[in-house]
């Protein structure tokens, strides 16, 4: 267990400032939004035995209907935070030797699957071509253009096949710009690195690959799994809305099975804070040394921020800040934390809301927890 001094502070203090943020979140809603319900923890330091401190928050309803109220056992879709399981899947192959982040995707396809050909960049000066690096998938710098594929409506209509369909066919001219040069926030990337993670370790489903990664990390994440078309059998599943309130049932993208990886895992509160824990180094897992791969800044965006791989890295308080966020149709979601301190939080919503309120909640609480 990681050591670090035991912050001093009255139990009531961590709950204080949750519940005072979640307050402002509330009054700072447009006119017209509706939340459903929010469930917020956060670390705020270690006891004298290395244990992380964790406060928790309740508020609003899993079911709004039957007035279900948020508990500890509620279960949400927590979105793009799912790119982090995705790519500490890739640290763990690149630890191992399998695969090497500098390696193009195109070479593990002419392994695997053949038929697949990835769009690459031709320089026009130089007509040197540029193909897309395992590095580049997991940074957003791929140069592929599109956030999301458009040729499907539904759930289960976007298998692997399509999007093999999508990356072989769609683009004629190569890609517009060379890979590693240009930020560009992509689902498609991080489906191609979980279907190449998958082919390394002959993972015939993502779910597979997600449960090897929970198990072989030791960590305590029962709540945690993959969203397919049943996803309302999920027990505890909480209910998504959109905004205004109205039952929100369109599942498509988490089930789109290419992009599971990108987007696909739903979780509780208390999973995503033991992933929280061991993201901070606070836990024992064996995978640790994975942590400083995963969250070395690999394309600078500013003096200030940049992209870790599935992370983003910016800046806290004049303190270094590593999160993400995810949304899917009916939730919303951010996990966040400054290495620099024990200090992380964890927000899920089972609303979707215009703009990014829920990440600007989890920003704010770890803002006045540091503080």
């Amino acid at each position: 267990m990681k050591t670090a001094q035991a912050i001093a502070r009255p139990l009531s203090d961590p709950d204080s400032i949750i519940q005072q943020q979640i307050e402002t979140f509330y009054e700072n809603l447009p006119q017209g939004v509706v939340v459903s319900g929010l469930s917020v923890g956060a670390i705020t330091g270690v006891d004298n035995s290395g244990d992380p401190i964790i406060t928790t928050v309740y508020s609003g309803y899993a079911n709004v209907g039957n007035q279900t109220p948020i508990a500890a056992d509620t279960i949400f879709e927590i979105g793009s935070m799912t790119k982090t399981f995705t790519t500490t899947m890739l640290a763990d192959a690149v630890n191992a030797g399998t695969m090497a982040l500098g390696d193009s995707a195109q070479s593990y396809y002419d392994q695997y699957e053949p038929s697949v050909i990835l769009p690459f960049y031709t320089d026009p000066s130089t007509q040197t071509q540029y193909p897309m690096t395992l590095l580049d998938l997991a940074d957003y710098t791929s140069g592929i253009p599109d956030k999301s594929p458009t040729n499907t409506t539904g759930p289960n209509e976007y298998p692997f096949s399509a999007m093999h369909d999508y990356l072989t066919n769609d683009f004629p001219d190569g890609l517009p710009v060379q890979p590693g040069t240009a930020f560009k926030y992509v689902n498609t990337n991080f489906g191609i690195i979980a279907e190449l993670v998958m082919l390394t370790n002959g993972f015939a489903e993502y779910d597979d690959a997600l449960q090897a990664l929970i198990a072989n990390a030791a960590l305590t994440m029962p709540n945690t799994g993959v969203i397919t078309c049943n996803t309302p059998s999920i027990p505890n599943l909480a209910q998504g809305y959109q905004s205004n309130g109205t039952v929100e049932n369109d599942y498509a993208l988490p089930t789109w099975p290419a992009l599971q990886g990108a987007g696909g895992i739903y979780s509780s509160l208390g999973d995503m804070l033991y992933w929280l824990q061991f993201n901070m180094g606070l836990t024992d897992s064996p995978y640790n040394n994975l942590l400083p791969v995963l969250q070395q800044v690999r394309f600078p965006a500013g003096s200030t921020h940049g992209e870790g791989l599935g992370w983003f890295i910016g800046a806290a308080n004049g303190t270094t800040m590593i999160s993400k966020d995810g949304g899917t149709s009916g939730f919303h979601s951010w996990i966040g934390f400054t290495p620099d301190s024990t200090t992380g939080v964890v927000v899920l919503c089972n609303t979707s809301l215009p703009g990014s309120p829920v990440d600007d909640l989890g920003i704010a609480i770890l803002k006045a927890l540091n503080s």
